[in-house]
């Protein structure tokens, strides 16, 4: 094989994959998600402001009181609009996004550390303590992040809060039905 033709072929090779920027959309099965991480030195704070505590409280008050309420809610598409660091608060929010449908969740998540793109089946597992009923939406092929591990739920917006914890927060809105 002629090594002009060789080194051209690899050239090109390398120049398609050194030009894919690693905030563009990424397809996944026809689907594509539009999520854009910006690492932000001068705002990186981590901790919940007054309008995530707002939200917080708002999809405290209308919580859905039922497993089926929450498994009907919950197919759409979620966008994370907002974040709490727990131990280290010296963070820019992450970029997330869901989708999820009567089979599937796929979540996409990137932040200054890590780029992921999950999907899996779910399920919202009901536990009973006492008198207190609470859930929580889980992955069935024991992926675990939590970003994804939501324990809240209301019409608009679902979120978790591991602060107490030193986890972090996440606060997502439905952006589609």
């Amino acid at each position: 094989m002629n090594p002009k033709f060789l080194l051209t072929i690899l050239s090109l090779v390398l120049i398609t994959f050194c030009s894919c920027e690693k905030d563009q959309i990424i397809d996944n099965g026809g689907i594509e998600y539009s999520c854009e991480f910006v690492q932000n030195d001068e705002d990186m704070d981590g901790a919940i402001d007054e309008t995530e505590n707002a939200l917080i409280q708002q999809c405290i008050d209308d919580a859905y009181s039922s497993k089926e309420e929450i498994e009907n809610n919950l197919i759409g598409e979620w966008k994370l609009i907002g974040h709490g660091q727990g131990w280290a608060l010296n963070v820019s929010q992450p970029c997330a996004h869901i989708i999820v449908d009567e089979n599937s969740l796929t979540f996409k998540f990137e932040d200054k550390f890590e780029e992921l793109l999950i999907t899996s089946e779910w399920e919202i597992v009901e536990t009973t303590n006492s008198n207190n009923v609470s859930y929580q939406l889980e992955l069935k092929n024991n992926v675990n992040h939590d970003a994804i591990n939501m324990t809240s739920f209301s019409p608009e917006l679902m979120f978790s809060n591991f602060l107490a914890i030193d986890g972090n927060m996440y606060l997502y809105e439905k952006i589609v039905q």
